[in-house]
């Protein structure tokens, strides 16, 4: 592994640590159950508009 390699690793481990503690505050502390909802909703609306979204022709 090379020197911007082992860095990258370094920063994306250093990363992962406030991520967890941001999504536990969420969690615990924010409205998941509404965030839940409008992420399933979201997904189905998406998932609508890319079934109904004509075929490119090569």
């Amino acid at each position: 592994m090379t020197g911007v390699g082992k860095g990258v690793k370094w920063l994306s481990n250093i990363n992962l640590t406030p991520s967890f503690i941001l999504l536990a505050v969420f969690i615990l502390f924010g409205s998941t159950g509404f965030a839940f909802s409008t992420y399933i909703g979201d997904l189905g609306a998406s998932r609508r508009q890319w079934s109904s979204a004509p075929c490119p022709s090569r």
